[in-house]
């Protein structure tokens, strides 16, 4: 079979998309290990984007649909006289919302435990970087006690990770494991 024109046209598109495609999620993973709560706030502003297309949509298709049948004026009241109703409904709204985010980015909460553990990987992240040319300088140390202290982690968890990074870093088993 002979590739027509308009085959050989949407292959490139359909490789134009998949590249597109690729990009972002290749994006999104190297945000994710880089910038702390990017989860969190990529999940807030889905929830906050379904609320807000909630009211667009409800005002959109009032005043549309009342234009219609009716007149423009109408309409327009109509669709704000709805939307501001979507007020009285803003709870059971919110959890729709809360329920679209959590199904969009499961596993990603708002909770101490999940803070301290991005901190902890941030951390991590960190000490992988300056134990990768060998041994720590004086310098890297210094930005490392900085980082520690910002991210306000407990001295003992940061010695406790380092001691876990060098020995993973060094080929060797960190303690208590086999």
């Amino acid at each position: 079979n002979i590739i027509t024109p308009t085959g050989l046209a949407w292959l490139g598109q359909f490789y134009a998309g998949s590249l597109l495609v690729y990009s972002v999620l290749v994006g999104y993973g190297i945000l994710t290990v880089q910038l702390l709560d990017i989860d969190l706030k990529l999940r807030w502003t889905i929830k906050q984007g379904t609320i807000a297309a909630a009211f667009l949509a409800v005002f959109f298709f009032v005043s549309e649909g009342s234009a219609l049948f009716f007149s423009n004026a109408l309409g327009n009241a109509l669709g704000l006289t709805a939307a501001a109703l979507l007020i009285f409904l803003m709870a059971p709204l919110q959890r729709a919302a809360e329920r679209v985010a959590a199904r969009a980015m499961p596993g990603v909460k708002d909770t101490p435990e999940y803070a301290s553990y991005r901190k902890l990987q941030v951390y991590a992240a960190a000490l992988e970087s300056a134990y990768q040319e060998g041994g720590v300088t004086a310098r890297e140390r210094a930005m490392l006690e900085r980082v520690a202290e910002s991210l306000g982690l407990h001295p003992a968890d940061a010695e406790r990770l380092e001691h876990d990074v060098r020995g993973r870093m060094s080929g060797e088993a960190p303690d208590g494991d086999v």
